[in-house]
């Protein structure tokens, strides 16, 4: 029973898929998510850099039994990428960074590096 292995608890939700797009003068983030349990929704995070530092941009958007789910940035700057990551509530763990590229007339391109948890 002392013995420390790494066990980390699942997370109350599995991602399925997290994309950004740019429509008019927003970026609209939508996300999937199958197998939730215990969640009270998520907050959208967004940073300059992927690096960070990231700062909470949304309000709590609440658990939807669809698993499907969607926010828009109206907060942008012409010719800067914006960087984000989810936190499911309340177990606090990070999906992303993805981000757009700065100029959206040389197409879309979307980055994924990795999943945090």
């Amino acid at each position: 029973m002392g013995l420390d292995f790494g066990y980390i608890a699942p997370t109350g939700a599995t991602l399925a898929a997290f994309e950004a797009a740019i429509s008019g003068d927003l970026v609209l983030l939508r996300w999937s998510v199958h197998a939730q349990s215990d969640l009270d929704g998520f907050v959208v995070w967004r940073s300059a850099a992927a690096e960070g530092p990231y700062k909470p941009v949304s309000g709590l958007i609440p658990f939807r039994a669809d698993g499907l789910y969607s926010w828009k940035d109206t907060d942008l700057v012409a010719g800067h990428a914006w960087w984000y990551k989810l936190e499911s509530r309340p177990d606090g763990v990070f999906f992303g960074p993805i981000s757009l590229p700065a100029d959206p007339a040389g197409g879309q391109q979307l980055f994924a590096p990795l999943i945090l948890r």
